[in-house]
């Protein structure tokens, strides 16, 4: 079950003036596909392949959807990466 956000930050995420949005951890897209739209373009960041799957189907097509298949932190290099489950 991933997060949902249904308050302000989608109102304001949808103005005219906001026309890029950054998924960092995008899991398997839903969190920020709605936001989408012809005025917007998404940098989706998600490492983990599976998702990275769930997501290239999601958005076949969309070309205002850029999937960045990488983790994002704080500083450059290789680091541990541990995915629940598994």
């Amino acid at each position: 079950m991933g997060f949902r956000n249904t308050g302000g930050l989608g109102r304001i995420l949808k103005q005219p003036q906001m026309r890029v949005i950054f998924d960092i951890g995008a899991n398997d897209g839903e969190s920020t596909l709605h936001m989408l739209n012809e005025d917007s373009c998404i940098y989706a960041f998600e490492p983990t392949p599976e998702l990275c799957n769930v997501i290239r189907e999601k958005t076949k097509g969309l070309a205002n959807y850029r999937l960045i298949q990488q983790a994002v932190s704080n500083y450059t290099g290789i680091a541990e990466f541990n995915i629940a489950g598994q």
